[in-house]
């Protein structure tokens, strides 16, 4: 995906830092998953290094997640060829980002993250979810710009 998404956008926007945040983000993915989560409530002193490691991928991974939704957004809202995902995007965008923001206070705060525990994974998928959802409706919007003519 990252390599058409490269052969679409050689030059502009998001055809340089959108590959970057692309390309990291499957990184990050791939990395953080052998490395198991501890469970949430687990204190920092007591992490294991499998955890920590997930943990700090995948809070990489959620922390780029909008952004990587908002510099492509940017390159929809200016491409007249790509506008038609420019609604999309920014809808998802706000959804991911507004849940990471959520995320992280929670994850800050020890009642927060106390009280919030039984949720954490469902809060988190409120940040994978949407992000997926926007990649999945790229994918289908770059088989229609491939398919017309040039």
């Amino acid at each position: 995906f990252s390599r058409a998404v490269a052969a679409e956008f050689p030059n502009g926007k998001a055809s340089r830092w959108g590959l970057i945040l692309l390309t990291s983000i499957a990184a990050g993915y791939f990395f953080s998953g052998p490395f198991v989560m501890d469970p949430a409530s687990t204190p920092l002193a007591e992490a294991t290094l499998h955890g920590t490691l997930h943990g700090i991928l995948g809070a990489i991974v959620f922390v780029m997640m909008p952004i990587t939704i908002f510099v492509f957004w940017r390159r929809f809202h200016a491409d007249p060829k790509w506008q038609f995902l420019q609604g999309w995007t920014l809808v998802l965008c706000i959804i991911c980002a507004a849940v990471d923001i959520y995320f992280s206070i929670v994850s800050k705060i020890p009642i927060l993250l106390t009280l919030q525990s039984p949720w954490i994974g469902l809060i988190q998928r409120g940040v994978i979810v949407p992000f997926m959802v926007w990649v999945f409706v790229f994918a289908l919007g770059m088989t229609k710009v491939l398919k017309e003519p040039r």
